[in-house]
This record gives C-alpha cells, structure tokens and sequence, in this order.
C-alpha cells in the first residue's frame, strides 16, 4: 500500500507521517504540503525538514488563487486581521456557535479533493490527515471535525471507485494523546511548527501554540521548539 500524507507542519502531521512511514515504508509514501496563502508560510520550511529527516518525497502544491477572497485572519493578504491570542475553548465560547476567525473556508474540503485526484494519477490508495478530538468541534472548524471526515472519506471512497480511502487516526483522541504517541515512535517534534503568527520563534500565545504547550505539559515532555512566550 502507497500512503499520501497532508503535511501541514504542526505536530498531528508530523505524527502521522511517521505512523506512515512505520506502516508503509518511506519509499511507499509521499508527503502533499500546500501554500494556500497561510501567514505561517514558514511552516513549509517545517515540513521540508521532517521529509528529509524521514527521507520521504515531498511534493507542494500552490492553492493560493482559491483563497484569495477568503476574509480568514490565517491568510496573509489580510494583513490587518488579528490573530487571536487566547485558547481554543475561549474563542469558541465567544463566537457562539460560528466559525473561529482563523477558519479557512473548506480547506481541508479542497486540499483533501486535490489529494485524492493524485492518489488516482498515482497509485496511492490511502490518503492521511491530521484531525484531533478538539478540532472534531463542529462549530469552530467545521471542515475539521468528526462528521466532515466521516462524509468527506465516505464520498472519496466512492468518487475513486474504491480506490482511496481517506484515513484520520487521531480523529477521536486528544493532542496530548498525538503528541505521546509521536514521543514512542520517535517523531523529531523540532521539525514541527504550529503557530499562526509565522516568526521564526513561535509567539506561545495563540491557540495554536496554546494548545501544543498545553498537550506537552499532559505529557510531562519538553516541547523542542522556542517560544517567545511560555
């Protein structure tokens, strides 16, 4: 079997890139980064590190085009758009009920379509994401939660013919959860970036770098990249 893992740079990736290359081989997966136009372009760096540590094929795809029009605070061309610097949880609880303002609208619905059309090109058959249980909130990103995967993996399969079939193996447990399973096969978490700032140190305040510092604590390990604020 011939896996194509979404790398996006961030520590639920990373992880499931070295469950696949455990599984499959190196030589049996490839590593699909986008640039959608995201202010933490430098996670791309990230990515490029982690395949050749593994020695994986990368391949990027730029989907910048598709977004533009996108009133996301994650992209870059809204400049003037702030990234929010409190939990998860807590800017869930302010928005009632809609969309966080780093949600960027049906990406994961876009890139996972454009993963599945290479599979097919390809010959890969399975294609993995990186979803967690608290991403599974169904209001806050709404292409990142339980039900999406569960439609958006039952209409790959079918639209490939039976093809592909679209895995998320974190999707019911816990970063913290991600982040001990990484530390027992060995995933070099220091060629993993997470914040939504995009400087070289991470800023430690979003919810992005809130909720990695938050999963390392649960798991009494050191994060390995720096911050600018603990």
């Amino acid at each position: 079997m011939k896996a194509i893992v979404l790398s996006g740079g961030g520590t639920d990736s990373a992880v499931c890139l070295g469950m696949a290359v455990d599984r499959f081989g190196k030589e049996n997966v490839l590593s699909l980064t986008f640039n959608y136009g995201q202010k933490h372009a430098i996670e791309l760096e990230y990515v490029e590190k982690l395949c050749n540590y593994y020695d994986v094929e990368l391949k990027k795809i730029n989907v910048v085009p598709i977004f533009e029009e996108s009133g996301s605070a994650l992209l870059r061309h809204n400049i003037e758009a702030e990234i929010i610097k409190n939990s998860y949880d807590q800017q869930s609880a302010k928005r009632n009920g809609s969309p966080l303002v780093t949600y960027v609208p049906f990406r994961n619905g876009v890139l996972t379509s454009i993963a599945t059309t290479l599979a097919l090109s390809t010959g890969y058959g399975v294609i993995i994401y990186g979803l967690n249980s608290w991403s599974s909130n169904r209001n806050s990103y709404p292409d990142s939660c339980s039900f999406f995967h569960t439609s958006m993996s039952e209409a790959i399969h079918i639209g490939s013919g039976g093809c592909v079939d679209l895995l998320a193996p974190f999707v019911n447990e816990t970063k913290a959860y991600v982040v001990s399973y990484g530390n027992k096969i060995g995933v070099p978490f220091q060629y993993s970036y997470s914040c939504y700032e995009g400087r070289e140190k991470s800023c430690g305040l979003c919810g992005a770098c809130r909720e990695r510092l938050l999963a390392f604590e649960k798991c009494h390990l050191k994060d390995p990249i720096e911050y600018e604020q603990d």
